[in-house]
């Protein structure tokens, strides 16, 4: 018996051993391809506003009497890819923007403290660098909500409406 365990355990290890290198050859792989599908998405898709010095990341499409801005929920990690879907599909009759706030997205970070009002100056500022025309309609999302209901109270004549989506 104690013949048979031994050859088994050999047999074990030389298959986890297999399956090691085979897991890190493909995840290497994989890893370098999905690098290359991002910077190929950054290349056709991403604009970069300039806000303090700092790279803010926007995917900007469509054409029309209305500009939509997109702002993101809490915890979505780069929504000039998750929504745009969503701006393709408004960008029919509108001209469309998504921001990635600073620290997540392609967008730079920032040491900058994260209120309302620095949110609110960063996504105006952006707007601005990338010549964007008002009145926006702000579709927000969550905690963007918030932002949209400030920066109408600050800039009313730079805001059509506000549209929350769990705000």
């Amino acid at each position: 018996i104690r013949k048979d365990v031994k050859k088994f355990l050999k047999w074990a290890f030389l298959v986890l051993l297999i399956i090691t290198v085979f897991t890190a050859v493909n995840h290497h792989r994989i890893r370098s391809n999905t690098k290359e599908t991002i910077e190929n998405y950054i290349a056709d898709n991403i604009t970069f506003a300039t806000v303090d010095g700092l790279k803010m990341s926007a995917y900007i499409t469509g054409e029309g009497d209305h500009t939509i801005v997109l702002l993101r929920g809490y915890d979505d990690p780069c929504p000039t890819i998750t929504l745009s879907p969503l701006a393709d599909a408004l960008a029919t009759q509108n001209k469309v923007i998504i921001l990635d706030y600073f620290g997540c997205g392609f967008s730079d970070s920032t040491k900058k403290e994260r209120t309302a009002e620095n949110y609110v100056y960063e996504i105006r500022t952006a707007l601005q660098d990338l010549g964007a025309q008002g009145p926006y309609i702000l579709a927000a999302h969550e905690l963007s909500g918030l932002y949209a209901q400030l920066y109408a109270e600050m800039y009313p004549e730079e805001v059509e409406a506000i549209i929350g989506f769990d705000s």
